[in-house]
């Protein structure tokens, strides 16, 4: 059983990652575990070394209207669970909302996230608050955007890493379960090394009964990978999130922030 966890704040965003996360955990039988963070006035980005023991349960330190607020946006969620029939748990701390939602997603499958929360700017691609966690998040992550969409269709970035690798997998995995159309996609030339690697790649998802489109198309990873998300209508693309890509011309490894910040569906980094 896989716990997908998505952070809560009552905002429209937050409620599309929701919604989100509660398709996922339906597909593969998991748990949703909903987190809303109260934000303290703590230093925000230094929290992440210098707090490490900051937070503590809201109900020790906030009451009356904000803490019955966050209640009630969980309640709203619970109902939402039983109505699908998945799993749900929840939690209410108070602290940094980036370092607490990066903590707590340690002991979970994947984090789900709006790309806007409810104190980010409108005109901000990526909210301050997402971007933190990206920063320094271990675990897989999924950013949504500003309308929820089921997902059907999903394009695949393949650069050759182990982190792409395994985007690979997990697309394999939820594919199968919700019947996705998917497509893997590389800035390679035929005949080349990451050419071949994306074709032994493609062999995953065949033999998790998905026969995906693969194309390889010379380019920057960004515009290679928006450019077939558009041509096929995706609801999400999938891509490792690693520091760095190998020598193949393609740097998903280097660009993978460019990809989240200016990607128009949802995206999901794996690291």
């Amino acid at each position: 059983m896989k716990t997908i966890m998505v952070g809560v704040d009552g905002s429209a965003g937050s409620g599309v990652a929701f919604r989100t996360a509660t398709d996922l955990a339906k597909l593969c039988d998991g748990v949703v575990y909903a987190v809303a963070v109260v934000p303290d006035s703590g230093p925000g980005e230094g929290a992440f070394d210098e707090h490490p023991g900051a937070e503590t349960q809201v109900e020790e330190v906030v009451t009356g209207a904000t803490s019955r607020w966050f209640e009630e946006a969980l309640d709203a969620c619970a109902e939402a669970c039983s109505v699908a029939e998945v799993g749900f748990m929840r939690n209410v701390l108070i602290g940094d909302p980036a370092r607490i939602l990066t903590r707590e997603a340690e002991g979970c499958d994947l984090l789900v996230v709006g790309s806007h929360g409810q104190t980010d700017s409108p005109n901000a691609l990526v909210g301050n608050t997402t971007r933190r966690i990206l920063r320094h998040s271990t675990k897989p992550m999924l950013v949504t955007r500003g309308e929820y969409k089921p997902i059907s269709r999903v394009v695949v970035g393949y650069d050759g890493t182990a982190d792409s690798g395994h985007a690979v997998e997990w697309v394999g995995d939820f594919g199968r379960m919700g019947e996705w159309q998917v497509c893997m996609v590389t800035g390679a030339p035929l005949g080349s090394a990451l050419a071949e690697g994306t074709q032994r790649a493609a062999r995953l998802l065949t033999v998790r009964g998905i026969e995906p489109d693969v194309h390889l198309v010379e380019g920057d990873a960004p515009g290679v990978i928006f450019d077939e998300a558009h041509a096929c209508d995706a609801d999400l693309i999938a891509i490792g999130a690693t520091p760095k890509g190998p020598v193949t011309g393609f740097f998903i490894g280097e660009a993978w922030p460019d990809v989240v910040e200016q990607a128009k569906v949802p995206v999901l980094c794996w690291r």
